[in-house]
């Protein structure tokens, strides 16, 4: 399996093909992308093994997403074949996945809490230091970067392709690297849709029609969770599809239920 070097413009496109692809079922997209957020907020809940559960069951979540645009995609009726496919045949290796992601969670906490002198900052209410605080979360995620390359595409390899968990991730990381320019543009892209333009949107409403602030903050976070969130995570799926272009790749054959 070969994978593609994209021009960074692509991943501007790569939004503007999830938002389409958004468009042809919204019901469905954001049904499973809020099950999928119900999932993983539930579980961070559960005591303890809240936090090592979720990262074991992610990879197995993010292929039923990748399902669910596939299925969208093709215009085909949702069934336990499509939306399920590669979920029990490759389990074990997906399972394994997970243990690769907790692990990887893991050290990057750990470098996180030795780079801080030994613990995390968190805002203090009575002093608070937010410029500390802020470059704490900075530094955290260019060390998570790395993690994320790595996982990106590893769900959809082994589920779609059987491809081993080990793999997988040295596939994911090598693929997002060779695109790393991409992942910039499409990064900048979806911080200015979800975090500047809503800001500016509220500062500018907050100044000349105050008493509109506080409906168009409400109307802005209603649209960033029931539209944006269900189009991020197709993003993945149509990443996917462009960097690894194939008759494989873009048509896993599914077995009709």
């Amino acid at each position: 399996m070969q994978a593609r070097q994209l021009p960074p413009r692509t991943g501007i496109a790569w939004l503007q093909a999830s938002y389409l692809l958004y468009r042809r079922n919204p019901p469905l997209l954001t049904s499973v992308t809020m099950l999928y957020l119900l999932i993983v907020i539930g579980l961070n809940f559960v005591p303890i093994l809240g936090s090592f559960i979720v990262p074991l069951l992610l990879p197995i979540l993010n292929l039923i997403v990748a399902n669910t645009c596939r299925v969208i995609e093709k215009r085909e009726l949702p069934s336990n074949a499509g939306l399920f496919f590669g979920v029990r045949e490759q389990r074990p290796e997906l399972l394994k996945l997970g243990g690769l992601q907790l692990a990887g969670s893991v050290v990057v906490l750990l470098l996180s809490v030795l780079l801080e002198g030994g613990m995390i900052p968190l805002p203090n209410p009575e002093k608070p230091d937010l410029e500390g605080f802020a470059g704490m979360l900075l530094r955290l995620f260019i060390m998570a970067v790395p993690f994320l390359m790595a996982f990106w595409f590893a769900p959809l390899l082994t589920g779609w392709h059987k491809i081993p968990a080990g793999k997988a991730v040295f596939f994911s990381l090598v693929s997002c690297w060779r695109n790393w320019r991409v992942f910039i543009v499409y990064g900048l892209a979806t911080a200015l849709i979800a975090i500047v333009i809503p800001g500016l949107l509220i500062v500018l409403t907050m100044l000349a029609l105050p008493g509109f602030a506080e409906g168009l903050s409400f109307v802005l976070r209603l649209l960033l969770i029931m539209v944006f969130t269900p189009m991020l995570m197709a993003s993945a799926y149509i990443s996917y599809q462009d960097i690894f272009q194939s008759p494989t790749a873009a048509e896993p054959e599914v077995e009709n239920a």
